[in-house]
């Protein structure tokens, strides 16, 4: 089992219920680039904030070879796990990781996901954007989907929780 499968049901197994594929990714996401798990994944900047092909493909054999249910209740893919494989002992990483996020909403994850991304870039070596700068790059990429009070407030919430690359 790969260490993308492995998180995927330590995850489902903490979580119980993850709400939707984009939460999934989100979730795995942080995993990688704010947990530093290293997981090899690519993050390439989408639709809904960061996502990974890969992970996608991973997710579709897991539920193909019946590791992870996927089903959907009120036109949400909802994602849980049966599989009682040998890596069921409790994740410390996992456990923080969903401490600090919590059980957001996907959209909720979607815009700490995205504003983390943003931070993270580093064109040729330069240091992280400031707020007002971060805030701003946020309002081009997805326009009118958050307002600029659900962006401070996401910032604050990474900031606060550890999420927020330094210099930021």
């Amino acid at each position: 089992m790969s260490d993308i499968e492995s998180s995927i049901l330590k995850l489902a197994r903490r979580l119980g219920i993850i709400s939707g594929k984009k939460a999934l990714q989100k979730y795995v996401y942080f995993l990688q680039e704010a947990e530093s798990v290293p997981l090899g994944l690519r993050y390439d900047m989408y639709q809904y904030g960061p996502y990974s092909q890969e992970l996608e493909w991973t997710t579709r054999e897991m539920e193909a070879t019946r590791r992870i249910n996927v089903r959907v209740v009120d036109e949400t893919f909802q994602i849980s796990t049966t599989y009682a494989g040998s890596d069921s002992e409790p994740d410390p990483v996992i456990n923080r990781l969903v401490e600090k996020l919590g059980e957001n909403r996907p959209r909720d994850l979607e815009l700490l996901a995205s504003l983390h991304y943003l931070a993270s870039l580093r064109p040729y070596g330069a240091t992280p954007p400031e707020k007002a700068s971060l805030k701003e790059k946020l309002l081009l990429w997805k326009g009118t989907k958050f307002s600029a009070a659900q962006i401070e407030s996401g910032i604050a919430k990474l900031e606060s929780i550890g999420y927020l690359p330094t210099g930021t």
